[in-house]
């Protein structure tokens, strides 16, 4: 996949209609990616400091699916094509949510897409959350982790055969995974975010090596 300036391709496809509405006073809205709006930083008596854009995002989680394979934990990662930086990237796998769908399900509904992996309830925990970035960023994202027994049952993906091109999925203990941070194969730094909250409650993921027993407080 590749991307072309709007303009350009209105020229050669005048039939295609932007899902991207302008909003008034500046702005775009999608209502299956977000929001951006034009606002105003201003004083608590509501004097205006300075504007500048604020994005939210249509609500979403990640998952890190994860097993402990002979007293190694692992975790499940997506390689998967990106059409904007154009480049083939690892990461875990995510989503933005459909209409009436909270975090869990959708982080259900994203992994079984991404890697054919079907959670149950056992083993799921929410990490935490995570804010792109809080300059611009309104909407923070739950990181959702998931035991499985083996994550070698992971499939071949499909995804939602919207606009996504996966490559494979496989599980990785934390020595791939310095690998493939070595090679910036893992970029994605909600991937990254989410794989340090992940060793934050999985120490021996850290360890990489043999698993330690862990109590948490």
């Amino acid at each position: 996949m590749k991307t072309r300036i709007l303009e350009d391709v209105l020229k050669t496809h005048p039939n295609f209609k932007p899902q991207w509405e302008e909003l008034p006073y500046g702005g775009l809205e999608n209502p299956k990616f977000g929001r951006l709006s034009h606002i105003v930083v201003c004083k608590d008596d509501g004097t205006p400091i300075y504007d500048q854009y604020m994005i939210e995002e249509q609500p979403g989680s990640i998952v890190v699916p994860y097993d402990n394979n002979n007293e190694v934990i692992r975790v499940g990662l997506v390689k998967q094509e990106r059409p904007i930086p154009e480049r083939e990237y690892t990461e875990l796998p995510r989503g933005f949510g459909r209409e009436d769908e909270n975090a869990l399900e959708t982080a259900y509904r994203e992994l079984l897409e991404e890697t054919g992996l079907k959670a149950s309830k056992d083993g799921v925990k929410v990490l935490g959350r995570i804010n792109f970035n809080t300059t611009f960023y309104k909407t923070d994202v739950p990181v959702i982790s998931i035991a499985f027994d083996n994550l070698d049952d992971m499939g071949n993906p499909e995804g939602d055969k919207f606009a996504e091109r996966f490559i494979k999925v496989a599980p990785h203990n934390f020595d791939q995974v310095k690998d493939l941070m070595a090679k910036e194969e893992i970029e994605c730094g909600i991937t990254q975010a989410a794989l340090f909250r992940f060793a934050s409650y999985k120490p021996e993921f850290i360890l990489g090596k043999k698993a330690v027993k862990y109590q948490q407080e």
